[in-house]
């Protein structure tokens, strides 16, 4: 069944007009809304190709970030793939992904820096976890780690700790690549369901 969730931001930032994110969820997708917004921290979602990774991500990062003034980075494996698939991304119904998760009517989107200011000082950025040495001196409060099978792992190594300082969020979304890392994090993700949500869906 699927589930609507309307996510408004006039009380929150003061706008004159109120102003609506909406997102109709698939039963699997609204579970892993759920958990973060429950207090879960930390998630890993193996999904078959199409089924709502990154546009569920960006949902998540944008509650938190209205949520919580910090800096929340989008992550995939390289520069290039942040631009195609997150901040050029249109979806289905011709809206861009980033100006649906992220209203410009109360953001302020700069473009050249793939960067999304908003009203309450949050900053949110796709980045290239091609490049995690310029990553490093950060401290995000939440990290999305994109089509986790393709990047390597020493990213997430190194960023970790930041994470942790902040007692952060980290969502780890990819398709499956085989048995690598991202399946280690997976096996070890169901190992500890207390602490970690996860799923994983065959096609």
């Amino acid at each position: 069944m699927l589930q609507t969730n309307v996510r408004r931001l006039q009380r929150a930032c003061g706008v004159e007009n109120e102003i609506s994110i909406r997102f109709t969820a698939r039963p699997y997708q609204q579970q892993l809304i759920n958990w973060f917004r429950k207090g879960g921290k930390k998630a890993c979602e193996i999904w078959h190709r199409k089924a709502g990774k990154d546009r569920t991500a960006t949902f998540i990062e944008s509650e938190l970030a209205f949520q919580r003034v910090g800096l929340y980075w989008h992550a995939l494996p390289k520069f290039e793939d942040a631009r195609k698939a997150i901040w050029d991304a249109i979806m289905p119904t011709g809206q861009r992904l980033v100006e649906w998760a992220f209203p410009k009517q109360i953001c302020k989107h700069l473009d050249h820096e793939m960067k999304v200011v908003l009203p309450t000082g949050s900053i949110w950025q796709p980045v290239g976890a091609d490049n995690y040495d310029s990553l490093v001196g950060a401290f995000p409060v939440h990290i999305t780690w994109s089509e986790y099978a393709l990047m390597s792992p020493l990213a997430r190594n190194f960023l970790r700790p930041a994470l942790a300082m902040n007692d952060g969020t980290e969502l780890i979304i990819t398709t499956p690549r085989g048995y690598n890392h991202a399946h280690e994090t997976y096996q070890d993700a169901v190992a500890h369901p207390e602490t970690w949500h996860s799923s994983l869906l065959g096609v």
